[in-house]
């Protein structure tokens, strides 16, 4: 898994060919796309078309993506999202809890963390796989389906 090593926000851009196969951005306009998104505060992940594992934040419960799905890349600002959510639906053990839209398990799998019954529900088939994962690895019991 790939650290951003990064407070701030992280970007991956993936380019695919005609076909979906990744492509790299051509050398010659890599510095100055870098050079452009660190004058916004932005890192920005050029050189890697593999699709390894993103960790968003820091610590062992971020959580993780490929990149090919929507999260939200202020990771300042998605730490604050995620306690000001829990703060106000205050998930207590027991409780069942739906989230839709859930994505990554941004707000799910923290709420199933507190004991809530969690059930999340997203039309993107690689972000529920990837919130079952996040799900997997951090040892939260959650539902997640398409």
């Amino acid at each position: 898994m790939r650290d951003t090593g990064w407070d701030g926000a992280a970007v991956r851009l993936l380019f695919r060919g005609s076909q979906g196969e990744p492509v790299g951005l051509p050398a010659e306009a890599a510095p100055a796309a870098r050079d452009a998104a660190a004058k916004r505060g932005i890192k920005l992940l050029l050189d890697d078309t593999r699709g390894e594992p993103l960790a968003l934040g820091p610590g062992q419960d971020a959580l993780v993506t490929t990149g090919e799905t929507f999260t939200q890349v202020n990771l300042r600002q998605n730490r604050t999202l995620v306690e000001l959510a829990m703060t106000l639906a205050a998930p207590v053990p027991g409780e069942e809890v739906l989230d839709l839209c859930c994505g990554l398990g941004n707000l799910a799998l923290p709420a199933a963390a507190r004991g809530a019954l969690v059930t999340g529900v997203d039309l993107d088939e690689q972000a529920i796989g990837q919130a079952r994962e996040n799900a997997r690895r951090l040892g939260r019991e959650a539902t997640f389906v398409h």
